[in-house]
C-alpha cells in the first residue's frame, strides 16, 4: 500500500476512534446509573425483566413452604401464609407493574381490565398481554396531520458540492482535536486543494 493510502486508513481511524469517545460520552458510559448493554436489571422493561419478576414471585411462596415443611410444624404458618398472600396479590397485579415500567399510554385502562377482570384468568392475560405491549400503539399509528419521515435526504441537499473551504475547516478542526497530526494535515490539505 502506497504512503498516502496508508495515511488514509489512519486518517479514518482516527476520526472513528473519535466518533466512538462522543458516542460513549452522549449514551452516559461512566455516569451514575449506566448499565452496559449485556447486563441485567431486575425493573427493566424488557421480556428477560418481565420473566424475572413472575419467577420472583411464583419462587418467593414455594420457598416459604418448603421453609415451612423444613421447620416441622406450625412455628412459621402465619409468616408463610403471609408470604403467600403478598406473593398472590403481586402476581395479580403484575400486568400494572408491567404497564407502568413499560410507559403503556393506556395505563388506566390497563389497571381497570387487571383490577376487574383479572379474576378470570383471561382477563388477567388479556392485560398482562396489554401490558407488555408498550409503545406499539402509540409508535405505530401516525396521526394524519403528521408528515411521514424522510427516509432520503432532498434533492437539492445531494446535488449541493461540497466547498473547499468547508473541507479545510473540517481538517483544522480535526487538528485542532489532535485526530490529526502536522504532517498529516498538510498531506490532507494539499489534497483538497489539488482536487
Amino acid at each position: 500500500m502506497d504512503r498516502h493510502g496508508a495515511g488514509s486508513d489512519e486518517l479514518i481511524r482516527r476520526q472513528a476512534a473519535a466518533r466512538n469517545q462522543e458516542s460513549a460520552a452522549v449514551a452516559g458510559v461512566g455516569t451514575p446509573g449506566y448499565a452496559p448493554p449485556g447486563s441485567f436489571s431486575f425493573g427493566e422493561p424488557t421480556g428477560r425483566g418481565t420473566a424475572a419478576r413472575i419467577a420472583v414471585v411464583l419462587a418467593a411462596p414455594l420457598a416459604a413452604f418448603l421453609g415451612l415443611a423444613m421447620m416441622g410444624g406450625e412455628k412459621g404458618a402465619g409468616l408463610v401464609l403471609l408470604v403467600w398472600v403478598a406473593c398472590g396479590v403481586a402476581f395479580y397485579v403484575l400486568p400494572m407493574v408491567e404497564a407502568h415500567l413499560r410507559k403503556q399510554p393506556n395505563f388506566v385502562s390497563i389497571a381497570l381490565v387487571n383490577v376487574f377482570l383479572g379474576w378470570t384468568v383471561v382477563g388477567w392475560v388479556v392485560a398482562m398481554a396489554w401490558g407488555c405491549a408498550a409503545g406499539t400503539e402509540s409508535s405505530s399509528a401516525t396521526p394524519a396531520s403528521k408528515e411521514p419521515l424522510r427516509t432520503t435526504r432532498p434533492q437539492q441537499e445531494i446535488e449541493k458540492p461540497v466547498s473547499v473551504a468547508d473541507e479545510l475547516r473540517k481538517l483544522a478542526d480535526l487538528k485542532a482535536q489532535g485526530i490529526l497530526s502536522d504532517e498529516e494535515f498538510a498531506e490532507q490539505k494539499a489534497k483538497v486543494l489539488a482536487g
